[in-house]
């Protein structure tokens, strides 16, 4: 194996062993309260329809993108 590739592995193995060790993951960092649910399927609504009100498949996207990540 050449260099690069050793450090590529060993970088990966690490990565593997550590990700439980840290705790986070992504099922636990997806719960959500029905609260939080309502809220986003609020706001995800609120974007669609700001977003219709634009003219252009791609000014409909961004527009979408920018409310929901705002």
């Amino acid at each position: 194996m050449t260099r690069l590739s050793q450090l590529a592995m060993a970088l990966a193995v690490g990565a593997f062993m550590l990700s439980p060790v840290v705790g986070v993951t992504s099922a636990d960092a997806a719960k959500m309260t029905k609260e939080e649910k309502a809220a986003a399927k609020q706001k995800k609504a609120d974007c669609k329809a700001k977003s219709k009100e634009t003219k252009g498949i791609l000014a409909r996207r961004k527009a979408y993108k920018e409310c929901m990540a705002a």
